[in-house]
């Protein structure tokens, strides 16, 4: 079986045809379209809100990911060394991190091209 792969970086919204905001991908095709019924409740603000939210999320993905792993690479490499209290602490950073990119990796679909 195929794994899905989502479309490409970044995703912008664009209003209308009213009531929805349509989420489009990076050469401009309709992706999607938000309204009450699907995902964003409540007033139209809070449909805008929400809708931006997950644009950001998509967006910042990898940069984030990339980042957390990055870090955690520092954080692994000082955790031997360190000494307690630090390496206990150490320590914590370095499951949250690693509990953090496990679950963004889960399932990640590839980028489509």
């Amino acid at each position: 079986m195929v794994k899905p792969k989502h479309t490409a970086l970044p995703w912008t919204i664009q209003e209308g045809p009213d009531p929805y905001l349509s989420i489009l991908n990076a050469d401009g095709t309709i992706i999607g379209f938000l309204d009450e019924g699907v995902i964003c409740a409540g007033s139209p603000d809070e449909q805008q809100a929400n809708a931006d939210f997950i644009i950001h999320a998509v967006n910042n993905h990898y940069e984030l990911l990339w980042a957390c792993e990055r870090a955690l690479f520092d954080v692994a490499r000082y955790h031997d060394r360190a000494k307690p209290p630090n390496k206990a602490r150490i320590g914590k950073t370095e499951r949250i991190l690693k509990k953090a990119i496990d679950d963004a990796r889960k399932e990640l679909p590839e980028v489509a091209e």
